[in-house]
């Protein structure tokens, strides 16, 4: 009975896709870089409860995001992102703060590189990070 309105969506949910996925510098043709969002772009420093984000961001976090959305899409991952409160207490400091990015996720996903404060680099060689793993702070947890 609506199997014509049914056929008119699909095409043009499939054209919308073939556009964008054609049109050169748009998201789609982008490559990815994955940014953790606690310690990495805002500072962390303050624990949070709920939706309440209370640390500001990162210094340079704006800016640095706008340089690298002209080359990348750029993906926040959060566990906060797990819920609908977090993902929304996420986009309200986002927009608060004055940064743009280009999507929110709650897990590592396949992407160019991850930008991460809680992160070793893996060198291909296990006997150089065993002992890094005991000492290792993130920048916000160092004495200065």
């Amino acid at each position: 009975m609506y199997w014509p309105l049914y056929l008119i969506l699909v095409l043009a949910i499939i054209y919308s896709v073939a556009y964008f996925t054609t049109q050169g510098g748009s998201v789609a043709d982008k490559e990815s870089i994955l940014i953790d969002f606690d310690g990495t772009i805002h500072q962390y420093r303050t624990p949070s409860s709920g939706g309440d984000i209370p640390d500001p961001p990162v210094l340079g976090t704006r800016i640095a995001l706008q340089k690298l959305r002209k080359k990348y899409k750029v993906i926040i991952f959060s566990t906060r992102a797990r819920t609908a409160t977090g993902i929304k207490a996420i986009r309200r400091w986002l927009y608060e703060n004055d940064i743009k990015v280009d999507d929110i996720v709650s897990e590592k996903i396949p992407t160019r590189l991850i930008i991460d404060d809680r992160a070793i680099q893996f060198k291909g060689n296990w006997d150089t990070i065993m002992p890094k793993i005991d000492t290792f702070l993130p920048w916000n947890r160092r004495n200065k």
